[in-house]
C-alpha cells in the first residue's frame, strides 16, 4: 500500500503539480474512450455472431426433421423384414 503513496510523490515530483490535474484528466477522457470502444466491439460481435445463432438453430430443426422421416420410412420396413423372418 505504501508503495503507491511513493509512486504519487515521485509523480508529483516529475511532472509538477500543476501538470497532474491534466495528466488524471487526460488519462480519464482515454479510459472513457477505451471502454467505448470495447462496449462498441463487443455489440459489433454479439450482432455478428447472431446469423450464427439462428443458422444453427435451423440445421438443428433439419436434423431432427431428417430423423423423424427416417424412423418413418424404417418403421414399416422392420415390421415388414420381422414378420418375413417369423414365416420362414
Amino acid at each position: 500500500m505504501e508503495w503507491i503513496f511513493i509512486a504519487l510523490i515521485g509523480f508529483v515530483l516529475l511532472f509538477g503539480s500543476k501538470k497532474v490535474p491534466e495528466l488524471a484528466k487526460s488519462l480519464g477522457k482515454a479510459m472513457g474512450e477505451l471502454q467505448r470502444g470495447r462496449m462498441e466491439i463487443e455489440k459489433e460481435i454479439r450482432d455478428a455472431s447472431e446469423p450464427v445463432k439462428e443458422i444453427q438453430k435451423e440445421v438443428s430443426n433439419i436434423q431432427s426433421d431428417v430423423a423423424a422421416t427416417q424412423r418413418e420410412i424404417m418403421s414399416p420396413l422392420k415390421t415388414t423384414s420381422h414378420t418375413d423372418q417369423t414365416q420362414t
